[in-house]
């Protein structure tokens, strides 16, 4: 399980690269990483721009601009993975975001 100089790490990184930038689609591969109905997940955050990443203990928070938050947590071996082409899911790909290209 990644300790808290480690999540703090990946709270900054994921701070240079996502803030400003629109959510534009999200592929859930594991329906058991939502809490709730799935498509109202994707429903509700498809459009939404981060405005904020923050870290409480070891639990990474997206503040979202329609005052939405999304809640996420590394477990044992989590990662965020970035790229710039989308390739076929690996299996421990949980959930995929489709980020714009340009800050909004």
């Amino acid at each position: 399980m990644p300790e808290l100089p480690e999540v703090e790490t990946i709270v900054r990184e994921l701070n240079q690269r996502v803030i400003g930038k629109k959510i534009r689609s999200l592929l859930i591969n594991r329906d058991l990483v939502i809490k709730g109905d799935g498509g109202e997940f994707k429903k509700k955050l498809t459009g939404q721009s981060i405005s904020a990443v923050k870290r409480m203990g070891k639990y990474l928070v997206f503040r979202l601009k329609e005052d939405l938050f999304l809640l996420a947590h590394l477990r044992m071996t989590g990662k965020f993975v970035f790229q710039t082409s989308m390739s076929d899911p690996k299996p421990h790909d949980r959930l995929i975001f489709f980020l714009s290209a340009a800050r909004c």
